[in-house]
């Protein structure tokens, strides 16, 4: 998790530019080969796999529409109620976003597969940090415009992986007071930045 702030240090000049975009992607990479874990595989035939992957295409071009589609009516949403669109970002897309994440994570719990949840929330946090933002800052390199936003939410971050960071490291395992105490800070967090307005 600690590779999640890797961005944040790159903005502390006030930018990212498309070299660290492509370095964010080396990071990705070589995070990726880390973490994989070598297990055997079951053998399938062929034609399965072909299924699979027009499968996964399909999904893959539906998902990029609908993030297209998502991005788009968030900014028009920031535009109408003059918002900042950092502020719309942070909320209602990454909110939005996280919604298949959150459905994942309750079914997850509900089987009792929690080390899958947690998996999903790490693997998550690193791909949106380095894979997405990499990309994204490839295409267009970004450039800090409200560094008290900045700020706030790089400490705000922070905390949030520190406590979540001491809460699995003491026991290896989260309660349900600590996903609480999580909440409550997002919380407070969300009341800091629309105080901000």
């Amino acid at each position: 998790m600690l590779f999640s702030f890797v961005p944040l240090l790159m903005l502390m000049d006030g930018q990212i530019s498309r070299l660290e975009g492509v370095i964010l992607l080396i990071v990705y990479g070589w995070l990726v080969k880390k973490m994989m874990v070598k297990q055997n595989q079951e053998d399938g035939n062929g034609k399965t796999k072909i299924k699979l992957l027009i499968s996964a295409l399909f999904w893959l071009g539906l998902l990029i529409l609908s993030s297209q589609v998502v991005v788009t009516e968030a900014k028009e949403l920031a535009k109408i109620f003059e918002l900042s669109p950092f502020l719309v970002g942070i909320f209602l897309v990454s909110g939005g976003t996280t919604l298949p994440e959150l459905a994942f994570n309750i079914k997850s719990a509900q089987k009792g597969e929690v080390a899958m949840s947690l998996g999903n929330v790490v693997g998550s946090c690193v791909t949106n940090s380095c894979l997405a933002l990499g990309i994204a800052v490839i295409i267009r390199p970004i450039v800090v415009v409200d560094d008290g936003q900045l700020v706030l939410a790089a400490h705000q971050y922070g905390l949030m992986v520190l406590v979540l960071a001491t809460f699995i490291i003491s026991k290896h395992r989260l309660e349900k007071w600590e996903g609480a105490t999580l909440m409550a800070l997002y919380g407070y967090y969300f009341f800091l930045q629309i105080s901000r307005l």
